[in-house]
């Protein structure tokens, strides 16, 4: 049975908490918009820190589009990782919210436990895809493949995961891309 989307999050949050997460994206460049005509590179978007979140993650499946560029903070969607602080709390956590065309979507992704950079399976790796009011939800769960890989720099990797519908139990969702962001 998936996780419920609270529980996730609250993961995430306790995550954050417990290794000193600040880094929070403070995004004010205006989000172009994308053609399906021309692909989407990674974009980079200032975040509080003097630092960029790229992303590059293409979604496919129930529903088609990518993530290119993390969205300005806003109530209710707040991107934040655990990044370099990740060791010492034992979980690597990451919450980013980016448009897939008209809407915003976030991508959680927790490795417990965490033990540095390197790969993590689905054994240890959670992933999540949500809209803003938790009405559409894909998660990892039992039988989806999760490879998430942890640059050395402990703040940018790959994603390669099959989600399934949490509300069907049957519809998947295939996120494959890069990853990035700054703590």
């Amino acid at each position: 049975m998936p996780r419920s989307t609270p529980r996730l999050v609250g993961m995430v949050l306790l995550a954050c908490a417990l290794s000193g997460c600040t880094a929070l994206q403070e995004a004010t460049a205006p989000t172009p918009a994308a053609s399906s005509a021309n692909p989407v590179t990674a974009a980079a978007t200032p975040n509080g820190f003097g630092g960029n979140w790229n992303e590059d993650l293409a979604l496919s499946g129930e529903m088609s589009g990518r993530i290119g560029q993390v969205v300005t903070t806003q109530p209710g969607q707040r991107s934040e990782c655990t990044g370099k602080n990740s060791k010492s709390a034992g979980q690597w956590a990451l919450h980013v919210f980016g448009e897939v065309g008209a809407s915003v979507f976030g991508l959680v992704v927790t490795a417990d436990p965490y033990r540095g950079p390197g790969p993590y399976g689905e054994s240890t790796t959670v992933a999540q895809i949500h809209n803003l009011d938790n009405t559409r939800v894909w998660e990892s769960g039992p039988g989806d493949v999760v490879n998430f890989n942890v640059n050395n720099d402990e703040e940018s990797g790959t994603l390669e995961a099959t989600l399934t519908n949490v509300g069907s139990g049957t519809g998947k969702l295939k996120v494959s891309g890069r990853w990035s962001c700054k703590t």
